[in-house]
């Protein structure tokens, strides 16, 4: 009687170890998965302007600006994961410059309308690669700091006051204002402690 005892209380740690073993590796999956996921969507196509690859067919002019239309219209109707879906996977089969340029504005503004700021941040980063103008940084600074990635937003905003062109001159006051209430915020962080021009 009493090794059946010892059996079945054998028997139930050996299920709750399991249970427990099977729990953690249930964990770690769930966080490998979920690391991987935001990984791969945080990994966008290069910027670059040259060909599409081959074997891909790009789209016409017609294409673009009808999508581009499109998505701009789903943005405006509040239905941004629509754009995400529509513009990522036709991303490769656009080479102009200037189009890459509107697409990579429109994922960002998409991302940042459901406040997806790491996502955002990841699309105005492109898009401040392709076209640095004010009104690029100005984006990549807002979407960096609200994403909670200081030092990255500090810098894109020191960036922006660097700037000597004139129609960045509207962005400036605010992005003066951004770097001392950062620099503030950030005071005993290394990434501070460059001085602001």
């Amino acid at each position: 009687m009493q090794s059946t005892k010892l059996k079945q209380a054998g028997a139930n740690v050996g299920w709750v170890l399991g249970g427990c073993l099977g729990g953690l590796v249930m964990a770690a999956l769930v966080t490998a998965g979920l690391w991987w996921g935001v990984k791969w969507w945080g990994s966008l196509p290069p910027a670059t302007t040259g060909p599409v690859p081959e074997g891909v067919r790009p789209l016409s002019d017609r294409e673009v600006r009808d999508l581009l239309e499109q998505a701009q219209a789903e943005l405006d109707a509040g239905r941004p994961q629509a754009v995400r879906q529509m513009l990522f996977p036709r991303l490769e089969r656009i080479n102009k410059s200037a189009d890459r340029t509107r697409i990579f504005q429109l994922l960002g503004d998409a991302e940042a309308a459901q406040s997806n700021w790491q996502m955002a941040s990841g699309y105005y980063q492109q898009l401040a690669d392709l076209e640095p103008t004010g009104e690029h940084l100005l984006l990549l600074g807002q979407a960096y700091e609200w994403g909670g990635s200081l030092c990255e937003a500090l810098e894109a905003y020191r960036t922006l006051l660097n700037s000597t062109k004139q129609e960045d001159y509207p962005y400036l006051e605010e992005a003066s204002y951004a770097v001392r209430h950062l620099e503030e915020v950030l005071k005993d962080s290394p990434c501070a402690m460059t001085p602001t021009p």
